[in-house]
């Protein structure tokens, strides 16, 4: 199977893990777009436990990800904040420019975050 290939059916899975049911509660969070750093070209698959709480990392400093570590500190950002309403796997963004967040929308596929280095941000 090509890379293609393969990135296209895990993007796809990510459409139905994570944006086709309500996986998780989000409670609040903050983005601005201005700020926040690539973290990665694709999508992070986590194992979520149903009950547990987690915090997604919408900076991309953290070195966590896909999760919040306080990175952010200071950033006048905040971590969006969940709560698995069941045992599920999930895609979370790690290029951090989605329109779903905190899940995959393939916004990693963009030629700006494609073209962008891991690190840095796309301004």
């Amino acid at each position: 199977m090509s890379q293609t290939t393969m990135s296209t059916k895990i993007l796809s899975r990510s459409f139905i893990f994570s944006i086709g049911r309500q996986w998780c509660q989000i409670r609040n969070g903050s983005t601005n777009m201005e700020k926040v750093i690539v973290a990665s070209k694709e999508p992070f698959c986590e194992n979520l436990t149903k009950g547990t709480r987690y915090s997604w990392c919408t900076c991309g400093l953290s070195h966590k990800q896909p999760f919040c570590d306080g990175s952010h500190e200071g950033s006048g950002m905040r971590p969006h904040r969940m709560k698995a309403e069941e045992t599920c796997e999930v895609f979370f963004c790690g290029c951090k420019q989605t329109k779903t967040p905190p899940y995959c929308d393939g916004s990693h596929m963009s030629d700006d975050v494609q073209a962008c280095v891991i690190g840095s941000s796309l301004s």
